[in-house]
């Protein structure tokens, strides 16, 4: 009887994987992805692009967006003009490339998703509202804790793409440290209602061990990849 369990178990987590496999390449071609100017073979960090972008908890508008893994694209090791991500293949950890990845969509989504078409406001106003005057100049009483990290204080756009990340990959320690930042709350509230409404990430966080009180990016906290990418 146990044998037959365990068959049944490898039957069925064999299913699923094949699922996935079908469902990665069938939808591979809504937004187009390419290697250039490398011979590092990055096909597994583009199955993982892949499944983050057709992902039921990322349900955006991705019809300009395209993706470049580029090895020219040294220093920044990432980059978002003109709807398209350019990401670098020498980044050397697979859950910083992703993290990297996702930064970068927050961007496109904040740009190019939630943009005023006159028939509506941009909702991304009501983010950069909550600490800052003007894209550089923060709003007076605004704190190191009032950021998820140091390069968000740097402008509301990376505030935007940081605390997006955040909530995607620490969303517990974001919750709690909300409770300590007026301005902090309102961002995590800010997510949840108007970006992540359907409670996508809610009570999750793929950290490694215990986000430090500070950090500069937020891309280079550890995380479980593996972790992450089952849950989605």
């Amino acid at each position: 009887m146990r044998s037959f369990i365990r068959h049944l178990s490898i039957i069925f987590w064999v299913a699923l994987c094949l699922f996935f496999s079908v469902l990665v390449s069938a939808t591979s071609s809504k937004v187009p992805i390419k290697i250039l100017n490398t011979s590092i073979d990055s096909n597994g960090r583009i199955d993982t692009l892949k499944w983050i972008l057709y992902s039921n908890a990322m349900p955006f508008n991705y019809s300009r967006l395209s993706v470049v893994i580029d090895g020219f694209q040294k220093e920044p090791r990432w980059r978002m003009r003109n709807a398209q991500i350019s990401l670098s293949p020498y980044i050397a950890r697979d859950m910083e490339f992703t993290k990297l990845f996702v930064h970068e969509l927050a961007h496109y989504i904040d740009i190019y998703v939630f943009f005023s078409n006159g028939l509506r406001a941009d909702i991304s106003d009501d983010f950069y509202h909550i600490s800052w005057q003007s894209p550089t100049a923060k709003r007076s009483q605004q704190w190191t804790m009032d950021f998820v990290s140091g390069y968000a204080a740097t402008n509301q756009y990376e505030d935007f793409a940081e605390s997006f990340v955040f909530y995607v990959f620490h969303n517990d320690t974001f919750a709690d440290r909300a409770l300590r930042s007026e301005s902090l709350r309102q961002k995590y509230l800010f997510f949840s209602n108007s970006i992540f409404s359907r409670g996508n990430f809610q009570w999750t966080d793929f950290s490694i061990g215990i986000v430090p009180s500070y950090v500069w990016d937020s891309t280079k906290v550890s995380i479980s990849l593996q972790k992450y990418l089952y849950s989605l």
